[in-house]
């Protein structure tokens, strides 16, 4: 489960939920460069 700090906006829901998966994104990068999806990097 991942905790979400802002509001629901309808229609910006990437606002919401986007900064947790830049986070994921991130730590994939740094522990497993390899398995970076190329429409990423």
């Amino acid at each position: 489960m991942v905790g979400l700090k802002a509001p629901y906006v309808s229609g910006f829901l990437a606002f919401r939920e986007v900064p947790f998966l830049v986070e994921l994104v991130q730590r994939l990068q740094e522990k497993e460069p390899d398995l970076m999806p190329q429409a990423l990097g």
